[in-house]
This record gives structure tokens, C-alpha cells and sequence, in this order.
């Protein structure tokens, strides 16, 4: 049997200069550019000081926008805080807050902030009572969508079981009409029953 010969091991050449300068450099900017942004505390893309959870809140207010829909049950008409995806599974309750909070933007007053706000609303309208007519959920007929400002109040445990205000900010009904909350004195709690400054969709 023929022994097998190996073959003889060349070292692998040194890594030109050029390279070792390109690759120390490159290293350099992300490190310099994360740094920056670190301590500046702002973001320039691709850098990022991305706190996530690294700040310590110290706000004893917690105020979220939310979808609310006016029920109809019986003669009487109540809000409800709509959290289910269940209704319209191709909008869940972070994806439709996200998009809310997209259109009507810190305080509403986008130029185009009640128009496109009230299109959403009257979209999901007519999804859910599309949806709820043809037995694919069963859920309460819905009146009026509504976009509210929900408040919670932090006690010193860092808990707030019940919110201590909901603020509707427009709605929309079944019939089209678009309702300026804003133009109303502040309520607390989304209500069918409540006193509306009614405007004409833009």
C-alpha cells in the first residue's frame, strides 16, 4: 500500500497594511459614532443608544390613546375599551393603537389629524359591524367609534388598578357624522349619552 505523502503547509501571507487600516477605521466609527449618541442621547442611523427600559419613569401620570366603540344594549348605550382582536383580526389592539397614534399624532393638531383619524374610525365601524352582521364574532352592535385619551394615576406602589379618566377626542358614528369631542367641556368615561359637539366630516 502506498503511503500518502502530504502536502507541504505554506504560511498564509501577511494581511496588507491597506486592509488592517480599512478594517481599524470602520471599527473606529461605530465605536466613535455609539459613543456619541450614547452621550448626546439622540439617534443617527445606524447608531442608536437604544435605552429601551434603561430610564427610570418618574411621571405619576400614564396617558394612552385608545379605540373605544359605543355599544347599543337595550335602550342604553355604554362605552367599551375595544381590546380584542377578535372583532377585526386583521387589526389588533397594539397595531390599530400604533396607527391611531400615527394619525392623530401628540395632541391632534395635525392639518390632516381629525380627517384621517376619522377615516380609520369610520373603517373599523364598518369592519366590525360588517363582521358582526355576518356571525363571524358576537360582539354588541356598535353605535359610534371613538378615539379617547385614557389617564391612569400612579400611586407611590407604582400600581393604578382602575383609570382614573377616559376623554373621548372624536368619534364617528354608524351614519358617517364625525363628533369633535374637543370642542366639548373634558368628561370622564366614553359615553353614547354624553353632550356632542357634531361636525361635518372634512
Amino acid at each position: 500500500m502506498d503511503a500518502v505523502i502530504a502536502a507541504p503547509v505554506t504560511s498564509c501571507a501577511p494581511m496588507r497594511p491597506w486592509r488592517i487600516w480599512l478594517v481599524a477605521t470602520l471599527a473606529g466609527v461605530l465605536i466613535v459614532g455609539h459613543l456619541f449618541d450614547i452621550v448626546t442621547q439622540v439617534e443617527h442611523w445606524p447608531f442608536s443608544f437604544y435605552p429601551m427600559y434603561g430610564r427610570v419613569q418618574k411621571k405619576t401620570r400614564l396617558q394612552v390613546l385608545s379605540l373605544y366603540g359605543v355599544m347599543q344594549q337595550g335602550k342604553r348605550a355604554k362605552g367599551e375599551r375595544i381590546t380584542s382582536s377578535a372583532f377585526v383580526p386583521q387589526l389588533g389592539e397594539a397595531r390599530l393603537r400604533n396607527i391611531l397614534i400615527a394619525s392623530w399624532g401628540r395632541d391632534g393638531s395635525l392639518p390632516r389629524a381629525k380627517r384621517d383619524t376619522a377615516a380609520i374610525l369610520r373603517d373599523y365601524l364598518k369592519l366590525y359591524e360588517s363582521r358582526r352582521l355576518a356571525g363571524l364574532h358576537d360582539g354588541k352592535p356598535m353605535i359610534e367609534a371613538q378615539l379617547v385619551q385614557i389617564t391612569w394615576v400612579v400611586k407611590g406602589d407604582n400600581t393604578s388598578k382602575r383609570a382614573r379618566s377616559v376623554v373621548a377626542l372624536i368619534g364617528v358614528r354608524a351614519d358617517g357624522r364625525v363628533i369633535d369631542y374637543r370642542k366639548t367641556a373634558p368628561t370622564t368615561g366614553a359615553s353614547g349619552e354624553q353632550d356632542k359637539d357634531e361636525v361635518d366630516g372634512e
